[in-house]
C-alpha cells in the first residue's frame, strides 16, 4: 500500500504543476511533513522515530530477535509491547508491560502475526518495580514452539557501555506521537540505531541520546537494545521508555541494563519451571526471595 499510495501521489502532483506551478512545491513539502509514513516503498527510512521497516533494511536480524506482545486485563482494557527472545521458551520484556495482565498474545513479525499454538505460561516482574524506570524488567515463557527462523539472543558479556556508543533498538510501537497518521501504525516491526547520552548506575540503565528524532514509542517497550560486535549482535538492553516528558517524536528514552539482572532473571525462569543456564548468578539474585508475579 505504501507502494501504490507514493506512485498516487507522485502522479497528482505531475498533474497539478501544470496548472499551479510553483504552488504546488509548497504544498508538497508541506503534505511531506504531516504524511511522513507514506513514502515510496523502495526508501527503507519509514520511520520509528527516526527508523526503519526490518523487513525494508538490508540488516533484519532483529526480526529473528523480537516478538510483539499484546496484553489484556481482566477489564478487558489492552496494551501493547515488544519483548527479546532470550531461549526456547523463554521472553524478557519491561515490567510495566506486564501490570495487570490476564491474557497475552505473543506474535512475530516483520507486521505483527500471532503464533499459533504458543501460549503465555507464565509472567513475572521483577519484585522492586513499581512505577519508575529502576527495576524495569520482567519475564514470560511460553508452551509450544517458535518457528525455526526465531533465535534466542545472546547476552553481551561487557557490562562497561560509554556515552556515545551505538545501540540498535527494535520494536513494534507507534512511529510517533504527534501525528495521527503515525500514531495509529503498531504492528509493525522496526529499528533504529541510536547513540547512548548518559549511563546511570544507580539506575541501571542508560538514556538515548536526545531530541536526535531517533527512539522508541508507544509499543516499543520491553523490545531489544542491542550492540554489533564484530558482526554479532549482544543484548545490552531493552527499551523502558520516554525519558522526559516531551512528545517521542523528539527522540529520547530509558533502556534497562538487562544485565545487571542476569540471577533474578536466572531465579525467575528457574521458578517458573524454565531453567536457563545462559544467565549468570549475581547481586541481583538476591531480589529472587521476594518475587511476585
Amino acid at each position: 500500500m505504501a507502494s501504490t499510495a507514493g506512485k498516487l501521489s507522485f502522479g497528482k502532483i505531475a498533474f497539478v504543476r501544470k496548472i499551479f506551478g510553483k504552488l504546488v512545491l509548497g504544498l508538497s513539502v508541506i503534505t511531506m511533513v504531516a504524511c511522513r509514513a507514506h513514502r515510496d516503498s523502495n526508501a527503507s527510512d519509514v520511520r520509528v522515530v527516526g527508523g526503519q521497516f526490518v523487513h525494508m533494511s538490508q540488516d533484519q536480524r532483529t526480526l529473528s530477535h523480537s516478538v510483539s506482545l499484546i496484553a489484556r486485563s481482566s477489564t478487558g482494557d489492552g496494551h501493547r509491547c515488544t519483548g527479546v527472545v532470550v531461549g526456547p521458551h523463554q521472553i524478557i520484556t519491561a515490567a510495566h508491560c506486564l501490570t495487570n495482565v490476564k491474557e497475552l498474545d505473543i506474535g512475530i513479525g516483520p507486521r505483527y502475526w500471532r503464533l499459533p499454538g504458543v501460549k503465555a505460561t507464565n509472567i513475572m516482574r521483577h519484585p522492586r518495580w513499581t512505577s519508575s524506570y529502576p527495576y524495569d524488567v520482567g519475564i514470560i515463557t511460553f508452551s509450544g514452539d517458535l518457528p525455526s527462523q526465531m533465535k534466542a539472543s545472546t547476552l553481551s558479556e561487557d557490562l562497561t557501555l560509554r556515552s556515545g556508543d551505538k545501540v540498535l533498538i527494535a520494536g513494534f510501537g507507534s512511529s510517533g506521537e504527534l501525528h495521527p497518521d503515525l500514531r495509529g501504525e503498531f504492528g509493525f516491526l522496526r529499528q533504529v540505531q541510536v547513540d547512548i547520552d548518559l549511563v546511570e548506575p544507580e539506575t541501571n540503565s542508560f538514556t538515548i541520546k536526545p531530541y536526535t528524532r531517533k527512539g522508541g514509542c508507544h509499543g516499543d517497550s520491553g523490545g531489544p537494545a542491542f550492540i554489533d560486535r564484530q558482526g554479532q549482535l549482544e543484548l545490552v538492553g531493552i527499551i523502558s521508555g520516554p525519558s522526559s516528558d516531551a512528545p517521542c517524536d523528539e527522540g529520547h528514552g530509558s533502556i534497562t541494563q538487562i544485565l545487571r539482572y542476569q540471577g533474578w532473571l536466572k531465579c525467575a525462569f528457574a521458578k517458573a519451571q524454565t531453567p536457563l543456564d545462559s544467565m549468570k548468578d549475581d547481586a541481583s539474585s538476591v531480589d529472587c526471595q521476594m518475587d511476585r508475579k
